[in-house]
């Protein structure tokens, strides 16, 4: 995503669309990391009755995810992207696809950072 963005920067572009969309793959970079440093400590900590970490982080969290999925599934509504609606298909990507996801996001941002080249297997 960086890459792309330094290649081909959308904020050059004259698309609100593209603008729009430009600043929520910016925002993921927030939410991957809120995810794994913020909100899943906040859970396990709650769970196990630590209620210190489990604040205002995690309903910004939740709040900011909520609104991205909602201009997603309303943009891909507006363009007829066919889809099923699934509520356990949804619960399983929340609790698991994410974690898989950002943490596959982190590494990719570690190796933008340090300028490594990642060979695709």
């Amino acid at each position: 995503m960086l890459d792309g963005l330094r290649l081909v920067p959308p904020w050059q572009q004259g698309s609100p669309y593209t603008q729009y969309f430009t600043f929520v793959n910016i925002l993921v970079i927030y939410l991957d990391l809120a995810f794994l440093f913020g909100f899943l400590p906040a859970i396990l900590l709650a769970l196990g009755g630590y209620f210190y970490f489990a604040g205002v982080l995690t309903i910004v969290t939740v709040a900011l995810c909520m609104v991205l999925f909602i201009t997603m599934y309303l943009y891909q509504k507006q363009i007829h992207i066919p889809f099923e609606n699934s509520v356990i298909g949804f619960l399983f990507f929340l609790f698991f696809f994410q974690i898989i996801q950002s943490t596959a996001a982190l590494h990719g941002y570690i190796i933008r950072q340090f300028h490594r080249k990642e060979q695709w297997k």
